[in-house]
């Protein structure tokens, strides 16, 4: 059985949700369970339906992958929401005054999206023995993650150096990039991550978060790094 078909019951739990209000995050005066909370309530039903497709279409590639991350999927749903909602209310006092609640889903797709490359590592690893799963790949994720983020909102100087250390970071990993012929993995995520950072980020009256998503993808690039290089450690050293 794939494991893995146990995430699409997810959006469930957002339904079921959807119009407690008490659980957004406070952002001036949060209470504790509204660090984890507010992460499955919505603004709005357009705000529920847009991260639901968005959640079901990454969920697929992940169930077609058929690479258990259940682990790292419960992981992540707990702890992020923690640390998002600790970034938030340090940043938005100072950067968004007039944002008094967070809420949605978006920062735990953005992290799914995150887990991509590293499913796609440890299952080219797996097939061929050969561990390609390593810190080139990580770099790798986040250089471009960041760029295209500071192209969207940046650009001048700043992303011409970003995209210097994203073409530098290519060069040890050169090898492995052949790989990427077997498996469309890569060029999902390459393809859906300009999705995360709209130019503009207001709409609707809703603020689309491209800070928390930032901050989501590492997290989800990196906590899928550490549990699947241990599994492809194991295997690799058998």
């Amino acid at each position: 059985m794939n494991k893995n078909k146990l995430i699409l019951f997810f959006p469930l739990l957002l339904i079921l949700l959807y119009k407690q209000r008490i659980l957004s995050l406070n952002i001036y005066n949060p209470k504790w369970w509204q660090f984890i909370t507010h992460s499955f309530v919505h603004l709005n039903m357009t705000h529920l339906l847009s991260n639901i497709i968005f959640y079901i279409i990454i969920a697929s590639i992940i169930i077609i992958l058929n690479i258990d991350i259940i682990k790292i999927f419960i992981t992540t749903i707990i702890s992020l929401p923690i640390i998002n909602s600790i970034i938030i209310i340090f940043t938005y006092p100072i950067f968004f005054q007039t944002i008094k609640t967070s809420q949605g889903s978006s920062g735990i797709i953005s992290a799914m999206i995150g887990f991509l490359p590293m499913i796609w590592a440890y299952k080219i690893s797996k097939k061929h023995n050969k561990n390609i799963m390593n810190t080139n790949l990580v770099a790798i994720t986040i250089l471009y993650i960041a760029l295209v983020m500071s192209f969207t909102y940046i650009r001048g100087y700043i992303t011409i150096l970003v995209a210097i250390a994203f073409i530098l970071s290519l060069i040890p990993y050169r090898n492995n990039l052949k790989y990427m012929k077997q498996d469309i993995t890569p060029l999902t995520f390459f393809i859906i991550i300009p999705l995360l950072f709209p130019l503009k980020i207001i709409h609707n009256n809703i603020m689309i978060e491209s800070f928390i998503h930032y901050t989501s993808i590492i997290y989800g690039t990196i906590i899928s790094y550490v549990f699947l290089k241990i599994k492809t450690n194991k295997f690799i050293n058998m």
